[in-house]
């Protein structure tokens, strides 16, 4: 209590006492000030902003308007909604604008935070055979960046090519493509895989004659003809061509490339194999024996061809100059070689089948059936292999020794198969469907070709599928495209 001092001064004289006597008097206990209190705001987990202030000095019972975030407190992944007189929000709760009487105490205030609602993107396959869809693990609020993954799985549908993501899987949303970016919405999203449709499309090689086969290498395709006044053409597209005159007018059956080099063979001429490194020009070397070279490869750092007849039905050549004859495992019909997962195979239309770790030696194996056995190819870790003819016109192998009967799209007569870009895409002579495709060597979709030529053989490079035919229309060429 504060107290006034009053000073009543009394001289009494006193005979008897002779004193003088100071006296204090009480000061009354209304006239004290009130007692005030303050409000204060706490971030309360915002990392973010700041709190607002507030400089009133309350009573007790005085009215107090509860202030807004006008300091723009955030915190990531939450959004603020209010105050509350807890830090864990289980009291007394206020908003921006609300009202209370002033306790006896101070207040503290302490923001209010809600977890903002997240949403998921998830890809669909809509129709792949095989592979598997992206995973985005992220989770988004509303308005977040998206960035579209990419076929990273390995999807695939055969006869189709992968065409990026739609929001419809009928095609009829938005188009999303890999590494697009949106704006996520207040809602899952899913995002379905597009295919376009794998077809033929026709060209015009330099001039009409029977091409039997086809390569790319060093960014260009290579394609050889076994009656032609030029009896070479590259391209760079598998579209436009340009003729390139051959070492000698051979009927040139089958090319290859590998270590930089195009080599062909022939069955007829007196010399069987013609090299190139650019496929323009040519040059002549002796085969190792007379006799109808058919098919070549490359694998290793070895060459290998294959012949329909002869005493020596193999040879081989470290650099597509020099080449050895070498024995087969059989005096048969040798229609085609190829290497992949350190073994040479080759087919003979007799039915056998015959590998080798090194195009020196050869051992016999058995094939799924004796069909007259025309194209062997290897792609994906199997071997495919088809013929002309049997119950089932293909077969498949991951090693070359033990196979496995599969059915063909149609009966046609299948002479030529090739792997590229997650797809097997076969030819054929005769049928209503003269290609077929498939993304496994198991099951395989028929594909209409161009025209119904005689298509003889197909390779894959710089992106694209292109075919080359003898006898029929003028167009003895086709390439793939996909899309409508």
């Amino acid at each position: 209590m504060r107290v006034r001092v009053g000073v009543i001064l009394s001289l009494v004289t006193a005979t008897i006492l002779g004193s003088c006597e100071w006296f204090l008097e009480p000061e009354d206990p209304a006239d004290d000030p009130p007692a005030t209190y303050s409000v204060t705001y706490q971030p309360n987990g915002a990392d973010g902003g700041a709190v607002p202030v507030d400089d009133t000095q309350y009573t007790a019972g005085n009215t107090v308007t509860v202030l807004g975030n006008t300091g723009g407190l955030a915190r990531d992944g939450y959004s603020f909604v209010g105050w509350n007189t807890a830090s864990d929000g289980d009291r007394t709760a206020y908003t921006t604008g609300a009202t209370f009487a002033m306790p006896a105490v101070d207040v503290a205030l302490y923001a209010t935070w809600s977890p903002n609602p997240t949403f998921t993107v998830t890809y669909d396959e809509n129709g792949a055979d095989s592979g598997t869809v992206p995973v985005d693990t992220m989770s988004y609020e509303e308005g977040a960046t998206v960035t579209v993954l990419g076929n990273i799985g390995g999807l695939r549908k055969t006869g189709s090519e992968f065409a990026g993501w739609n929001t419809a899987a009928i095609g009829t949303g938005t188009d999303r493509a890999p590494g697009d970016t949106f704006a996520m919405p207040a809602a899952d999203r899913t995002l379905y895989a597009q295919w376009s449709p794998f077809s033929f499309v026709a060209a015009t090689p330099t001039e009409t004659a029977n091409y039997k086969g086809i390569a790319f290498g060093g960014g260009l395709f290579a394609a050889i003809n076994f009656n032609g006044t030029n009896r070479v053409m590259t391209s760079a597209d598998g579209i436009t061509w340009t003729a390139r005159s051959a070492a000698e007018a051979n009927a040139w059956f089958s090319l290859t490339y590998g270590d930089g080099l195009f080599v062909a063979v022939s069955t007829n001429g007196t010399n069987r194999v013609m090299t190139s490194a650019d496929g323009a020009t040519w040059t002549a070397r002796a085969a190792a024996a007379a006799n109808d070279w058919v098919s070549v490869t490359h694998g290793d750092g070895m060459y290998v061809a294959v012949s329909l007849n002869g005493a020596n039905q193999v040879m081989t050549s470290p650099d597509g100059t020099i080449w050895t004859a070498r024995t087969a495992t059989e005096a048969a019909s040798w229609s085609s070689v190829s290497y992949g997962n350190g073994v040479f195979v080759a087919v003979n239309q007799a039915g056998g089948v015959m590998t080798s770790p090194d195009g020196i030696t050869w051992t016999s194996r058995t094939a799924a059936e004796t069909n007259s056995w025309q194209s062997v190819t290897f792609g994906d870790g199997l071997f495919v292999a088809v013929a002309n003819s049997g119950t089932n016109r293909v077969m498949t192998s991951p090693d070359g020794v033990t196979w496995t009967a599969r059915q063909a799209a149609e009966a046609n007569q299948w002479v030529n198969v090739t792997y590229g870009d997650g797809l097997f895409v076969a030819v054929s002579t005769t049928g209503t469907n003269r290609a077929m495709t498939s993304a496994d060597g198991t099951t395989w979709t028929a594909t209409p070709a161009a025209t119904d030529n005689s298509w003889e053989a197909v390779a894959y490079g710089n992106g694209r599928f292109v075919a080359v035919g003898a006898f029929g229309a003028t167009d003895r060429v086709m390439y793939a495209v996909w899309g409508p």
